[in-house]
């Protein structure tokens, strides 16, 4: 069950043609709860003794997250000449993030013996803060930008784990599942960049320059301080071959980082056999790539073809170990690094007014090392191939018709395997004459009972362990909407957008 609510507002005002003044203003709120519940068979043997034993119960499993958000921005564009603007802009986040996950381990399905109940409630604020300054100077056919951002943001949680065995009626706190944490992270970021053409040949050259400090302190672990000075270059040349051919060259650097809920060592009973805690010493996911590609404009369309290979730094795993015989324990952690080359394809066709077909398909040789959990160092690859279909129909009276596909093969993790995924999907559009009115409904993962989408079997193993999970998510979902725009002269409002403080939801 999802609830979501929020109301946003956009003020903007030009007391000339040389300045603008922006304000925007978020307040909103989200609920989720989930349910799983499993039974379970356990089996165990002894094999020292041969002694075979076996227990067999209920697990009712609920998980419920809640968030009340709060946002306002400020932003400000001054035209200083004839070619050169600077733009000012600053923005506070807050939220207030809560959550319970509930297991009560029964004898059996509707049964009123109950030998565990175990709660892990917890509260977990969090407020952030932005500043960013950027200029820009167009001059001669070449742009030139610079900037520089700011970002803060500081979370405290609250975790309990408690527990409720046979024959008890008061829960107990365990001690070496709970606490308090807090997460706080500076990062400073400068970068200047330029691009130009001359005769067939554009280009765009940039470097970016980081600086990050974050801080995790926790009652059940040393202090953990991460300091991490980056440089992140990025160059792209084009090259046009008469008027409808176009070569590219690109290397680019990114950083994934890491949100606080993958560094929290506090651990949570998520189900009855899985132990989910995070890593404070997790390091961001920085990624380098370099392309080479081509570009056709068709008579109806285009077509896209890029070779690449990435080198990926510290990827982010989820791993696990053995917790005691009948509960994993799940860590997030950096793998050493990971490669990645394949080629990729895009079609972009219109056979007639009302048919687009859009296509992206994706082949390529994923590989990955590193150690897990101090047990030696494990190595793993993979050929993967990833196709996205879009199918758009433009019928009369402003109908339209969309039908979507996305597929993706079996995929090598660092201690196994991710499997085959597929997400089919349907549409269809409705907008009145006048523009205003505008009605969506929406059939999302598409299985019609075939029992193949929106699914996925997660395999790991290790020296002591090896376990299957077939995670089956929602499908046949049907969404219904209804847009009305109460004004048309501002089509494009500056509404404000979280950045930091619903990935921590």
């Amino acid at each position: 069950g999802r609830h979501n609510r929020g109301t946003r507002l956009s003020l903007a005002w030009e007391p000339d043609t040389r300045n603008r003044f922006e304000a925007a203003f978020y307040a909103g709120s989200r609920y989720q709860s989930r349910v799983a519940d499993l039974d379970y068979d356990n089996r165990y043997k002894d094999l020292a003794t041969g002694m075979e034993s076996r227990f067999r119960y209920f697990n009712e499993n609920t998980q419920q997250k809640e968030g009340v958000f709060t946002l306002a921005s400020l932003g400000s564009s001054h035209k200083l000449g004839a070619s050169s603007t600077l733009l000012l802009s600053g923005q506070y986040e807050g939220a207030d993030l809560s959550g319970r996950t509930t297991n009560r381990n029964l004898a059996k399905r509707g049964s009123t013996t109950d030998y565990q109940t175990t709660e892990n409630p917890s509260r977990n604020p969090l407020d952030a803060y932005r500043v960013k300054v950027d200029f820009i100077e167009r001059r001669n056919g070449k742009t030139w930008q610079a900037g520089y951002q700011f970002r803060y943001d500081d979370q405290r949680g609250d975790f309990s784990y408690d527990y409720r065995n046979l024959g008890q009626t008061a829960f107990t706190r365990d001690p070496a599942f709970s606490g308090s944490i807090r997460v706080s992270n500076h990062i400073h970021a400068a970068y200047a960049q330029a691009s130009g053409e001359q005769g067939t040949l554009s280009w765009q050259a940039g470097l970016r320059a980081e600086h990050l400090h974050r801080s995790l302190e926790s009652s059940i672990a040393p202090k953990e301080q991460l300091t991490m000075p980056n440089l992140f270059p990025s160059v792209m040349l084009r090259q046009r071959l008469g008027k409808s051919s176009t070569l590219k060259y690109a290397y680019t650097r990114r950083v994934k980082r890491t949100n606080n809920f993958e560094l929290n060592p506090i651990p949570e009973r998520e189900h009855s056999e899985t132990l989910e805690q995070g890593d404070p010493g997790l390091l961001p996911e920085r990624t380098g790539t370099w392309e080479a590609g081509w570009e056709r404009k068709l008579r109806q369309g285009s077509l896209a073809l890029t070779a690449y290979h990435q080198r990926i730094l510290d990827p982010i795993q989820r791993v696990n170990g053995v917790l005691n015989n009948s509960i994993l324990s799940r860590i997030f952690t950096n793998a050493e690094r990971a490669l990645q080359s394949g080629i990729e394809g895009s079609l972009d066709l219109r056979p007639d007014k009302v048919w687009q077909v859009l296509l992206g398909a994706n082949v390529y040789r994923y590989d990955i090392r590193g150690a897990v959990l101090g047990k030696g160092l494990r190595s793993n690859g993979s050929w993967v191939m990833s196709l996205n279909a879009t199918q758009t129909l433009s019928l009369k009276h402003a109908w339209s018709l969309q039908f979507t596909l996305n597929w993706l093969t079996r995929r090598a993790t660092v201690q196994g395997t991710d499997g085959p995924f597929i997400n089919p999907g349907l549409s269809v559009r409705k907008v009145t004459g006048d523009g205003r009115w505008s009605f969506l409904a929406q059939w999302l993962y598409m299985d019609a009972g075939l029992g193949i989408s929106n699914r996925q079997r997660i395999s790991t193993s290790g020296a002591d362990f090896r376990t299957t999970t077939l995670y089956i998510y929602e499908p046949d979902q049907v969404q219904v909407s209804a847009s009305f725009n109460l004004k048309r002269k501002n089509r494009n409002p500056s509404l404000a957008q979280s950045e930091m403080a619903e990935r921590e939801f």
